[in-house]
This record gives structure tokens, C-alpha cells and sequence, in this order.
């Protein structure tokens, strides 16, 4: 998880951030429960994150569900 945490990143983050603090604020939660691979898609349409702690995954998206529009998704292989 690390390295693929490590090799996650997205120039617009920084200016997307500024223009709708939401995003940090939603990074900056799912990184606070403990989830190391967190990033925003394109220039800001969706964050996500990944883990294969599928009980973490469940715990957040009902924490988050009332406050944001939250989907678990599964990776295809």
C-alpha cells in the first residue's frame, strides 16, 4: 500500500483545493481514519480512496453518507 500511496498524486489538487475547500476537507477526513491512498480524479469531480479493509471502507461511508454522496465501489482485476 505504500508504494502505490506513494505513487498517487494529481497536479490540480493543490488549485482545485482552493477553489472548493470540500476537497482538502474530504481528503483530510479519509486520511485521519487511517487510509493511506487517498487522491482526487481529473481535475476534482470525485475523491477516492482505496483499501482492502472492507470493514474501515463500510465504517466511513456510513459516517460520511448523510454529509457527502458516497459510493463503495469494488476494483475489478
Amino acid at each position: 500500500d505504500d508504494l502505490l500511496a506513494s505513487s498517487i498524486g494529481n497536479s490540480f489538487l493543490e488549485a482545485a483545493s482552493e477553489m472548493v475547500p470540500e476537497i482538502k476537507e474530504i481528503i483530510g477526513f479519509l486520511q485521519g481514519k487511517g487510509l493511506k491512498i487517498v487522491s482526487m480524479s481529473g481535475s476534482g469531480s470525485t475523491v477516492f480512496a482505496l483499501s482492502q479493509d472492507k470493514g474501515l471502507l463500510k465504517q466511513i461511508l456510513r459516517e460520511v453518507e448523510d454529509k457527502w454522496n458516497a459510493e463503495l465501489t469494488k476494483v475489478l482485476k
